[in-house]
């Protein structure tokens, strides 16, 4: 009876290693940007980081000082924190995959004959966070570049930092609406979504756009851009800014 209330910890143990993998897993992908830029310019400090963060050693001593050894070390691990491995996992080998794979057994709280201790993985699998850069990256072909639109826009524009794609919002109070023009020197008006149910005593505006917004997260505030080719643009014309 108590070997079978102790299957109730194994089951705690595995759900609490899963948790320290998947946290593990996702802080060495935050460290994966830093780790490849650093690879691609030949800087020593690469080593470091290989070494430290980017490796098998890491990831275990990390799910360890998660999970406290103390608990480890008192729970049904087979061996406590000696009996938790990560010699199976592959990090940043090919396109740049983090797999954390973590091996271990648990044990029975009083031995029997014929039960002996059994093997149990958690695994982590998941890309680092290498980046991509979308304009300069692979598919855009020089007769058909890549281009970038406005959900609801009508040009197309050649960069994706673009302010009309994505314009800086400033704050306003409700007096100064009336004194204040936009880039091109036209007064702002009250947005159509959000400006319904009267002014708020602080505004936002656009220098692009000419409606004033009572909600910081009004959608008008908003843009969905999406990456074409050139081709597929739909007869927009040129952003008179960056095209």
């Amino acid at each position: 009876m108590i070997n079978v209330l102790v299957v109730f910890d194994m089951l705690r143990l595995h759900g609490n290693i899963a948790g320290a993998v998947h946290q593990t897993g996702n802080q060495m992908a935050f460290c994966g940007y830093v780790y490849k830029n650093m690879e691609v310019q030949g800087s020593s400090f690469s080593d470091d980081i290989s070494s430290i963060v980017i490796s098998e050693g890491y990831a275990r001593g990390r799910v360890i000082s998660l999970l406290g050894a103390d608990y480890l070390d008192n729970t049904c691990l087979s061996s406590g924190t000696a009996g938790l491995h990560f010699v199976n996992s592959s990090i940043m080998k090919e396109n740049d995959i983090i797999d954390l794979i973590a091996s271990y057994k648990v044990k029975p709280l009083i031995g029997i004959i014929g039960f002996p201790d059994f093997p149990m993985e958690n695994r982590y699998y998941g890309r680092a966070w290498t980046g991509y850069d979308v304009e300069n990256g692979q598919g855009g072909q020089e007769e058909d570049p890549i281009v970038f639109i406005a959900e609801t826009g009508v040009v197309y524009h050649m960069s994706r930092s673009c302010t009309y794609l994505c314009p800086s919002i400033n704050m306003i109070s409700a007096f100064e609406k009336d004194n204040i023009r936009n880039e091109q020197g036209e007064k702002y008006y009250a947005c159509e979504r959000c400006g319904k149910g009267g002014i708020q005593a602080v505004l936002y505006i656009t220098m692009q756009g000419n409606r004033y917004h009572n909600s910081l997260k009004c959608s008008g505030l908003k843009r969905t851009i999406y990456t074409v080719h050139l081709s597929e643009a739909g007869g927009k014309g040129k952003c008179s800014k960056c095209g």
